[in-house]
């Protein structure tokens, strides 16, 4: 009976002993790998012979279960370069296959652990012995799920009354609400982030509050994205001035995705949009917007340059599009923001690994559900791009990014926002104002009006660095340096490939 559990789960244990209860059994014989390769080999014994031994202990024993955790490493399908020799491997697993054979009229159960069936030796993932038994532990697939985790293993540290109680429950759901793609052990793993703030902050672990709970759940992440940017950016929608449409697109999509407005689609009959491409000059917060999305929305965020996935081995570029996906669809709802798409998705026919990346990329993007309801494997792609004409039309097809957003130059009101952001954060004299600012920087773009901030700051301070405040003086040297770099004729090409007429 092989456990297929997803990666860093512990919930087998829980399976083993619910199995042992209902069919009555007592004995058990465990093996881990690590600790049986290691007596093994300080003991000078093969690792076949004490596989027949302890088979031999079970039958002397039975009825009995013999569980065997991570598998995979013990029989792998291909041996890695730091194992033995592969002959000894595939002895080794031909020796497993053998025993499993013999107790088949016995009353021996073998229940092993391992990530999938195709990880196992192909003699081990035969239909008759672990192919035909298969039980699929899984992360918590919702909020209610994650929550009765969450109370199991908080168990001990709640209040049996009164207002502390109450409170570490409306903690506990919160957390739950936004714990997406975590499994049992990352879970469990809050009690000790949570124990970590309490010991901060009251120089004690002996009582865990809800707010040493909420303050641990911000650090906790999936552990299936341990090898990918996960880092939630702490950008919020009021950090950005203007780009008002843009927000609102987002926003709209994220909800879409997670099957808020269903009603919507279920009366005209749609589906909702499976990416939204951010396109416009550089320097307009295209990239800012998909962060305080990742950081507003809630949801899991990875985060991507277009030439990252890019590598000199064969296949490795083609892999790293496949994983990006997979890792999404392990920790959704997901966001997944693609930087720069013009560099991994530029137009085909050059052939090679390029053509190859385009064609993995239109396979995920196709594979991609369109949420009509609230589920766990919601998936939203996000991509920004300054140069939308560098991309493979069979990317940017109705079906695939439905939603483009045009972030072009602010208008005076945004870069008023814009300018009162970083204003605000400074000594000013009374007559520099975020509203002078705007009027001073027709056709600039938002990073150049906070370059123009920034500059009267410093202007400020090369002038006398004593001063204590950024007077009308520096702002004026300050747009005498920082000079708008879009041009209008750019501007002019962006809004007409908005209106399709390249």
């Amino acid at each position: 009976w092989p456990l297929k559990p997803t990666p860093f789960s512990k919930a087998e244990a829980l399976v083993v002993d619910t199995l042992k209860r209902t069919a009555g059994i007592s004995n058990t014989l465990e093996i881990s790998v690590a600790s049986f390769l290691l007596k093994n080999s300080l003991g000078g014994v093969s690792n076949a012979t004490a596989l027949r031994e302890l088979f031999r202990e079970a039958q002397a024993s039975s009825p009995c279960i013999v569980t065997i955790d991570d598998l995979h490493l013990l029989c792998p399908a291909t041996p890695s370069p730091a194992q033995a020799s592969a002959w000894s491997v595939s002895h080794l697993s031909a020796t497993l296959a053998s025993e499993i054979d013999a107790i088949s009229s016995s009353k021996v159960q073998v229940i092993a652990t391992s990530p999938s069936l195709e990880a196992l030796a192909p003699q081990l993932a035969a239909y008759h012995r672990f192919g035909r038994n298969i039980i699929a532990i899984g992360a918590p697939s919702s909020a209610s799920e994650r929550l009765s985790v969450l109370r199991t293993v908080f168990a001990h540290c709640e209040s049996s009354h009164g207002e502390a109680s109450k409170l570490m429950d409306l903690a506990l759901e919160r957390v739950a609400e936004h714990t997406h793609g975590c499994t049992q052990r990352d879970l469990s793993r809050l009690k000790s982030l949570a124990a970590s703030e309490a010991f901060e902050r009251r120089g004690s672990i002996a009582t865990i509050q809800a707010d040493d709970v909420q303050a641990a759940a911000k650090k906790l992440r999936p552990s299936a994205l341990n090898n990918m940017e996960v880092a939630i950016p702490n950008v919020s929608w009021s950090d950005i001035g203007g780009s008002s449409a843009a927000k609102s697109a987002l926003h709209d999509c994220v909800d879409w995705c997670l099957g808020k407005n269903k009603w919507i689609f279920e009366t005209f009959k749609l589906s909702p949009p499976k990416g939204v491409l951010l396109y416009g000059p550089p320097g307009c917060s295209k990239t800012m917007l998909a962060k305080a999305l990742a950081n507003e929305s809630k949801m899991n965020f990875i985060s991507i340059k277009g030439p990252e996935v890019f590598s000199k081995w064969v296949g490795d570029s083609e892999k790293a599009v496949r994983d990006i996906f997979r890792k999404a669809r392990a920790v959704a709802p997901c966001v997944v923001f693609v930087d720069e798409l013009d560099g991994m998705c530029g137009h085909r026919g050059s052939g090679g690994v390029s053509d190859r990346v385009i064609s993995q990329f239109l396979t995920e993007l196709d594979g991609l559900p369109a949420a009509m309801s609230e589920k766990s494997d919601s998936i939203i792609l996000v991509a920004a791009t300054n140069r939308p004409e560098n991309i493979d039309g069979a990317v940017l097809r109705p079906g695939r990014i439905d939603k483009k957003v045009y972030v072009g130059l602010p208008d005076q009101d945004e870069r008023e926002a814009i300018a009162q952001l970083h204003i605000r954060r400074m000594p000013t004299s009374p007559d520099v104002t975020a509203l002078f600012v705007a009027q001073r920087t027709a056709h600039y773009t938002g990073a150049e009006v906070v370059a123009v901030c920034k500059e009267a700051a410093f202007h400020a301070l090369e002038r006398d660095f004593s001063t204590n405040a950024v007077v009308l003086e520096d702002v004026e040297a300050a747009l005498k340096k920082i000079v708008p770099r879009i041009s209008s004729k750019e501007v002019e090409w962006y809004q007409q490939w908005a209106r399709g007429q390249r």
